[in-house]
């Protein structure tokens, strides 16, 4: 591959990296979950909301403020919508 063509291959990824990362951002409420529930990511709209810290909301932050015995029940709604990507309420 030549450098003009790996630059122009750099060029469109930062391109769509910041259209992705813009959208996320405008976003109300966004978090990125891995498989295992994991929270890897929540936008700054979510933090302002919140007033918590992203350090606080990542990996099971999110969910250690989730009442105990509701805790299962959404993990299980979320584990669904991973799999199933269709749209859920709790």
């Amino acid at each position: 591959m030549s450098e003009e063509e790996y630059k122009f291959i750099e060029e469109a990824f930062k391109k769509d990296n910041d259209y992705i990362r813009s959208s996320l951002e405008a976003s109300l409420d966004m978090m990125c979950l891995t498989q295992d529930n994991s929270v890897v990511y929540v936008n700054k709209n979510w933090l302002k909301f919140t007033g918590r810290l992203l350090a606080e909301e990542l990996g099971e932050g999110r969910f250690n403020r989730i009442h105990a015995e509701d805790s299962p029940l959404v993990k299980k709604v979320i584990s669904s919508f991973i799999k199933t990507k269709k749209p859920y309420r709790i």
